[in-house]
């Protein structure tokens, strides 16, 4: 059975459409990939960075016992710092580099 010019005129657009769809769906999946893979290598970067705050603050903590007002400064430097480690931990699990808990 062949087509008039105006059926197929009508039924072109819908696969067109169709296929725009997919098209848009594989584009959104392949930026949701991107993004988790730059999350994870940023949060990865920012952990290592966090890990030595968090030892020298540890440090300085050890060895100011006779400066009680630098070693409270150097205490709440490393708290601020375990914070934003248990949030890079959060940021790794969405980039894939760390699994749920």
């Amino acid at each position: 059975m062949a087509l008039d010019y105006d059926a197929r005129a009508g039924a072109m657009p819908e696969a067109g459409l169709d296929a725009r769809e997919h098209m848009a769906d594989e584009d959104k999946e392949t930026d949701v990939e991107s993004l988790r893979v730059e999350v994870g290598s940023v949060a990865h970067d920012l952990n290592n960075h966090l890990t030595a705050v968090m030892g020298y603050t540890d440090i300085l903590v050890a060895k100011l016992t006779d400066e009680p007002t630098l070693q409270e400064y150097a205490s709440m430097a490393s708290r601020s710092a375990e914070v934003m480690s248990e949030l890079t931990q959060k940021l790794l699990v969405i980039g894939g580099r760390r699994k749920s808990p």
